[in-house]
């Protein structure tokens, strides 16, 4: 019996031990955007607490007590890669700006908040592999199925006129379970794609990521999310031209040029309507009024050029101008709340990223042509929706939290390239444990 509960404890432990960056990840999504109630921004920014905002809290407070009980080591950082050290910084930035921001409770939150993620992917980095960030992307595949499942199920009755005909579950708003569900899409593409390349992580059977590419693709049709759809194209497109080349890319361009002029063709009123979602002339002209939002971001600039406004300000000064909450743009949003020297910092963070992702090797020892082609996708899809979603622009959301994923994804993809060229790797594929510490 004492073996029999020794080898349960000990299977849980590995469990734990394989599987805590994945929990932790999508723990920090369903608590910043699985929501189930509404209040409006202006009540946010008072710095009211419900039970939605305490089981937010409680999440992240979970995943900070682990990261410190049970994983905490001073970092032995010999080189850190660049986009891990811009990210340390546009934290930096953040906390600072608690300082002077309008709203130093809710920025005190998202702060916390963003050193959590900040300090899971830089332990991720230090005592994972590439396996652990596999894991997310399967574990968030399942939890945005599960969402379009349960929206199936218990449809979610629009708030207002906008959201009228629009898919989402429990009471996330249309554009957030849009782009939720396209960036899913582009994961599924991405492991359809990868067939049965040789990788670490979770291996699937082919028909059970076909069908979860169904579930999420139906999905973010369903929201009529436009950036969030175009965002899915580009991103999903990314990810198959990077995971074939020579002539099998030749030939998938192709088939797809062809498909796309024929429901070009057939169904071009269709699209329009769709795209349209019952919005006249003007609304469409001005995105939706985004344009005028972003007249207000620019006058909000002008007063706090250098430094912005702080963090969470954005969220206030488009509230009071327009009853909208948020830049829904991450550059304008990064701009209002940071000022130049934030967007710098977080543009090339993002660039740096780009540049690294690229030149990871695509064949070799170390194949990471998934994980490259997959990473491309993901960002590709980022950097699309946020033109209308300011979500990797501010902190705590599902996008700023697969951003900095990634990027810890990319600081282990570099470093199993790099013990590819030097010698033997003690990573073996499926396995957790790094070769070195984060270079």
């Amino acid at each position: 019996m004492a073996a029999a509960k020794g080898s349960i404890a000990s299977r849980f432990l590995r469990l734990v031990d394989d599987w805590w960056l994945a929990f932790a990840g999508v723990a920090f999504i369903v608590g910043s955007d699985f929501k189930y109630r509404t209040r409006p921004p202006g009540q946010a920014l008072g710095g009211g607490i419900d039970s939605a905002i305490l089981i937010e809290l409680a999440l992240y407070a979970v995943v900070a007590g682990y990261l410190v009980l049970d994983r905490f080591r001073v970092p032995k950082l010999r080189r850190v890669p660049v986009p891990l050290f811009l990210a340390a910084c546009l934290v930096g930035l953040a906390v600072l700006s608690i300082g002077y921001t309008p709203y130093p409770q809710y920025a005190v939150v998202r702060c916390l908040q963003a050193t959590i993620l900040l300090g899971a992917v830089v332990v991720g980095c230090m005592d994972g592999g590439r396996a652990q960030f596999h894991r997310f992307a399967h574990l968030y595949l399942l939890l945005i199925a599960a969402g379009v499942l349960y929206g199936l199920a218990r449809p979610s009755p629009p708030i207002n006129a906008i959201q009228e005909g629009r898919f989402t579950w429990l009471a996330v708003h249309p554009t957030v379970s849009g782009a939720m569900t396209g960036l899913a899409a582009v994961v599924a593409v991405g492991y359809v794609a990868g067939g049965r390349k040789d990788r670490p992580g979770p291996r699937w059977s082919a028909p059970t990521y076909w069908v979860l590419l169904a579930i999420v693709a139906g999905g973010a049709l369903a929201a009529q999310t436009r950036g969030a759809i175009l965002g899915a194209v580009c991103g999903a497109g990314v990810v198959i031209l990077s995971s074939r080349r020579g002539r099998a890319l030749i030939e998938i361009a192709l088939v797809g040029l062809v498909l796309l002029a024929g429901v070009a063709i057939l169904a071009s009123q269709q699209i329009t309507t769709y795209f349209e979602r019952g919005e006249d002339a003007a609304q469409l002209t001005s995105l939706n009024n985004r344009t005028e939002l972003w007249d207000v971001a620019f006058e909000a600039v002008k007063e706090q050029p250098m430094f912005g406004n702080g963090i969470t300000a954005s969220r206030g000064i488009f509230y009071a101008e327009t009853g909208l909450g948020g830049g829904h743009n991450a550059i304008v949003n990064v701009l209002v709340e940071l000022g130049i020297v934030g967007l710098v910092v977080w543009a090339a963070m993002v660039l740096s990223l780009i540049l690294g992702v690229r030149r990871l090797p695509k064949t070799g020892p170390r194949n990471l042509a998934l994980d490259r082609a997959l990473l491309l996708g993901v960002i590709t899809f980022i950097l699309v929706d946020s033109i209308f979603y300011e979500g990797a622009g501010s902190l705590a959301n599902f996008a700023s939290t697969w951003l900095f994923m990634s990027i810890g994804w990319y600081v282990v993809a570099l470093r199993s390239a790099r013990s590819a060229v030097a010698g033997p790797t003690t990573e073996a594929v499926g396995s957790d444990r790094p070769a070195a510490v984060p270079a």
